[in-house]
């Protein structure tokens, strides 16, 4: 049972995420030092990284009711989005134009 739900995730993990950016560190990485030290120490990495997690998930969720939790989540979701969606639209948006009178629009011309 426990095989076929480890083999199920890490199929979509490695579906859902390729060229992710740790994949490709470790892959670079592993080209220029011993691949198996550098996959122990992206491991080891990432478990110390999962349980400060936990810790600290668990340790909120003690200190706080979860109400407020939901609420900061919820609130920093739409903050995010939104800041997302500003600088999206605005580099989009605004080409940059030098200011009339530099070499650079001088270039531009």
């Amino acid at each position: 049972m426990w095989a076929e739900v480890f083999v199920t995730a890490f199929t979509l993990q490695l579906l859902a995420l390729p060229g992710e950016k740790g994949q490709l560190v470790i892959a670079g990485l592993a080209t220029t030092y011993n691949p198996y030290l550098v996959v122990a120490g992206a491991s080891t990495a990432f478990g110390v990284w999962t349980i400060i997690e936990i810790l600290l998930g668990n340790a909120l969720k003690d200190a706080l009711p979860e109400v407020y939790l939901d609420g900061i989540t919820a609130s920093l979701f739409f903050i995010f989005g939104a800041w997302l969606l500003y600088t999206t639209t605005d580099s989009v948006d605004t080409p940059e134009v030098a200011p009339e009178g530099s070499r650079l629009a001088a270039l531009q011309a």
